[in-house]
Order: structure tokens, then sequence, then C-alpha cells
């Protein structure tokens, strides 16, 4: 019994030293980072050397340094192999370290995709999901409008050799095939929440947005059809708010969906007919799983098959 309270007190602490050294997205109290004084602390001393050292790429030696920083990170996998991210932000190393522990139910469900699959990876960000299925020798199209994000895709992809198996699809894709405003959160490395056509609801202040630019739509339909690509049997839907647009663009491309995987919110109105949608187009819910936050307790992930093909 002492033995056990003494691994639980050593359990606490490392709990208690991770959540300052290692803050995460369920320690926050609302949607957003919020830097502690830990944090706070290494962006001053980094401020300082910066300004001591005059790293500030305005002489050559700076820009000589900044040139040679290769910061980057390998996370080992189940089966021994491993996969390279690239970092040099907070948010990059949370995306690499959490990955695997972020969305479980994401990773069982890549682990059974079989090697004439074909998967889809709408909204891949910096590329996690779409590298992981393919390491796996999954054909993988990652569709990522937000260049700052894509560019990080890219990279990522040619860290792991992976560019015979992963093909970056740089548009958004929606109900109509057009050009439309993008808005984004931020310019800032692997961030989310950028939405087209109007802000994402899950934004602290959804009435404003620095950042917006013109950018190019398609139907997933006619981006199949036009670039003649394969469509998807295994499909992500992670957006953060364009969902029913996605799944509207894609009437000849459900087709031949075997599955999908998408973030729903069913307190919202659009997310429910997703669902509706969905249903009548013959896919029936097979798994779910709470990621629920204090700031919203009733988005999950879902995982639907398609009952008959």
């Amino acid at each position: 019994m002492r033995l056990l309270a003494i691994n639980q007190g050593f359990e606490h602490m490392r709990e208690a030293v991770r959540r300052i050294v290692f803050p995460l997205p369920e320690d926050q109290e609302k949607q957003g980072f919020e830097p502690n004084f830990y944090i706070n602390f290494l962006r001053k001393l980094s401020g300082m050397l910066i300004s001591l050292l005059r790293l500030n790429g305005k002489n050559r030696f700076s820009n000589e340094f900044i040139q040679m920083l290769d910061p980057k990170m390998d996370i080992s996998l189940p089966d021994n192999e491993k996969i390279t991210f690239r970092t040099g932000h907070g948010r990059l190393v949370w995306r690499a370290r959490e990955f695997l522990r972020e969305e479980p139910m994401l990773i069982e469900w890549i682990d059974q995709f079989q090697g004439d699959d074909c998967f889809y990876d709408i909204g891949a960000n910096v590329g996690s999901f779409s590298l992981y299925a393919a390491k796996r020798g999954v054909q993988t199209f990652s569709v990522e409008p937000e260049y700052f994000n894509l560019s990080l895709l890219y990279e990522n992809i040619f860290l792991n050799k992976l560019q015979d198996k992963c093909t970056p699809v740089p548009v958004a894709v929606g109900d109509s095939t057009q050009v439309d405003v993008f808005y984004l959160k931020s310019i800032s490395k692997g961030d989310a929440l950028h939405c087209i056509g109007r802000k994402s609801y899950m934004l602290d202040d959804p009435s404003s947005s620095e950042y917006r630019l013109n950018t190019l739509v398609m139907k997933l339909d006619d981006l199949i059809e036009h670039f003649n690509l394969p469509k998807p049997t295994r499909m992500k839907i992670d957006v953060d708010y364009n969902e029913l647009q996605i799944i509207k663009g894609a009437e000849k491309t459900l087709d031949d969906v075997r599955e999908i995987y998408i973030e729903l919110d069913l307190k919202l109105e659009e997310h429910r007919e997703v669902l509706e949608v969905l249903k009548n187009r013959s896919f029936s819910v097979v798994n779910k799983e709470s990621i629920a936050r204090e700031w919203n307790n009733e988005i999950s992930n879902y995982i639907l098959r398609r009952e008959t093909l």
C-alpha cells in the first residue's frame, strides 16, 4: 500500500512537471494556447539571446546561423519504424510528440487500411496522419489549402521519402468550384481553425479575422475528375466548419468511399445535417470517440461505414 502511494505521488509529480514544461490543449481552460510562466520565461530568454547575438536576420552572420538551424524530431512507431517531423515551433513539437496519442481511434482506423485502399486526408495540416498512412504503404492524398502548413507538409513528405505514396493537394474543397475567401486564424506554423467563406465557429471572436485572402475552392467531384485522380476508399474530414460543404461537393465520390472519419459537433445544425446526408447515402456510425474540451463538451470524432457498395 505504501509503495502504491509512493508511485502515485511520483505520477502526480510527473504530471505536474509535464503541465509546466509541455502544456497540452486539454490543460487549457479555453480554445487556443496560453503560454504559462515557464514558456514565457523561455521566450524572454530566447529574445535576450537573439538581441545579444544579433540573430535578427539583419546581418550576414545571423542569416547564416538561421540557415544552419535544422530543427526536426523523430517519432518512433509501434512497429519500430519512425516518422521524422519538421519542428522549430512549439506547436510543431506538440503535433509531432502527440499525434499517436491525440486521436487514438484515428490511428487504429488507419492501421486497418488494406493495400488497395486510397486515403484522402482532407484538412491534412502538416501531414501527421497522412505520413502515418503513407508509411504503411497506403496511397494517400493530403488536401491542405493553407500554405504555411502546406510547406511543412511538403517538407515532411521529403524528410520521410514518401513522395511516391503521399501526394499533397494544395486546394480547398467545398460544395462549388470557385474562388472564395479563406479566413485564417493566424499565419503561425501548424495552426488550425482556418475556414472557407466564413470564420470558424470555434474561434473566441469569430467576428474578427486579421488574415483573409481569396483562394481556389473545388468540389471534390470536380477535383478528382479534372485531374484524373483515383477515388478515395477511406476519407478523413477535419476542417473546423466546412464539413457539410465538402460532403455536398462529393456526391459522385461517395459512391466509392467505404469509410469516413469525421469530426462533428452535434450541437450545430450543419453537423447534424452531415450525419443525415451520410445516413441517406447508406453510411452508419460504427465508432465514436469524444474529444471534448472545457470549452466544447459535445465535439467527437466519428467513423461511418458504407453498408452497401
